[in-house]
């Protein structure tokens, strides 16, 4: 996730959650040996909740109140955790707290979360923001609507465009990414070129998983200096709309997976 090459799961929350809430038991010999691997604070809260019974959803988000690391290299794989250092990549923090644990969760769980972002089960959103944190929760924030919803903007001014060309409305063949023009201003090649040079360094080949990241959040601070108020909440309103398409729940259901319903 964090290093390899981008495959399009950025941000697609798609799956309703499922109610389950059996605590998960680890035997004091199972953490004693997993700590042997890692001293983070972080980690060490998260098997402290496990051992005293806590269900492992619940210690998880809480030991995510502890993480103090931007990005690092764990386990032969590059973490970045922090996104233009606001941002927090809320799935991937987790993933790492569990790197080496996940054999003492439930597998269905674990990988419905992980590979689907759908936890085995939701809170409100105040509940979920006092586990995180104010901290935490503000830059899980920003990742969210960031990085999460901007993709499916994206997806959802790729769509529209689609249609309109399929019922018979002129589309500039000279743009052929015409939803990058549509939402920025200019086409994806002359955007990544704005973007390399902020940077100060190129974009090469296949972008992976961590630039694609950091190249939406780049697009979705761009699209916020240069849009009007109205035009801002128009598109909001149109990727939250569309995120609830896809995971099913459109008109009025959560659009976020983790933070299910707001209070």
């Amino acid at each position: 996730m964090g290093g390899g090459k981008y495959n399009g799961r950025v941000g697609f929350y798609l799956c309703a959650p499922v109610v389950i809430a059996m605590p998960t038991l680890v035997t004091p010999q199972e953490v004693d040996s997993a700590l042997l691997t890692d001293q983070s604070p972080a980690v060490h809260a998260f098997l402290d909740a496990l051992s005293a019974g806590e269900h492992w959803y619940a210690a998880l988000l809480g030991a995510v109140q502890l993480w103090d690391r931007d990005e690092e290299c764990y386990g032969g794989r590059y973490f970045r955790y922090v996104i233009a250092g606001e941002a927090l990549d809320l799935l991937l923090v987790m993933e790492r707290i569990c790197w080496d644990f996940g054999h003492l969760l439930p597998q269905e769980e674990y990988e419905a979360l992980f590979f689907y972002a759908r936890p085995p089960y939701t809170y409100s959103d105040t509940e979920f923001a006092h586990l995180l944190g104010a901290e935490k929760y503000r830059a899980y924030l920003s990742y969210f609507y960031g990085v999460v919803l901007e993709e499916v903007l994206l997806h959802a001014v790729e769509e529209e465009l689609l249609k309109a060309t399929n019922y018979g409305v002129t589309r500039d063949r000279r743009d052929p990414e015409s939803h990058y023009t549509r939402l920025y201003g200019k086409n994806e090649r002359e955007l990544l070129h704005d973007y390399s040079a902020e940077r100060g360094r190129p974009v090469s080949g296949v972008m992976t998983l961590t630039e694609r990241k950091e190249f939406l959040y780049w697009l979705f601070k761009q699209r916020v200096a240069n849009s009007l108020p109205e035009r801002l909440a128009s598109d909001s309103q149109k990727g939250l709309d569309t995120l609830r398409m896809l995971r099913g729940t459109y008109p009025a259901g959560p659009f976020d997976s983790l933070r299910g319903y707001s209070d």
